[in-house]
């Protein structure tokens, strides 16, 4: 049996910024949820991968700061980042082959974000 490793998926300002068409009014108490698993993940050394959905255009946009990290979430030294631009975290391919040798290994994910219903459930049922 392998090890555990996180992947942290969208969580960005998109999400918490009023306003914004993503936001989520009572992200609140799923986003301290969020914080202590990720700390967790830390204290345990889990290899952690952070999924940003970046994209052209006014949503989720590599060039404006709603398409960055909410504070406290952006990756720390040794985990590891990776853009998608579709829904599926495996749509993009250095997350593809993590997830590959990481299922060789026979490690556990553990996948935690937003977009529960597209991302999530994309990157869940690939």
């Amino acid at each position: 049996m392998g090890q555990k490793i996180l992947v942290v998926v969208d969580i960005q300002r998109e999400y918490v910024t009023p306003g914004r068409p993503f936001h989520i009014q009572s992200i609140g108490p799923s986003l301290e949820n969020a914080r202590r698993v990720l700390a967790a993940a830390r204290k345990r050394g889990w290899p952690i991968y952070h999924v940003r959905h970046l994209q052209n255009g006014s949503i989720f946009s590599r060039d404006n700061e709603h398409g960055q990290f909410v504070q406290g979430f952006e990756p720390q030294t040794g985990e590891r980042e990776i853009h998608k631009a579709d829904f599926s975290c495996y749509s993009a391919p250095a997350f593809a082959e993590a997830m590959r040798q990481h299922g060789e290994r026979g490690d556990e994910i553990v996948l935690i974000g937003y977009g529960s219903t597209m991302c999530c459930l994309c990157t869940l049922v690939e």
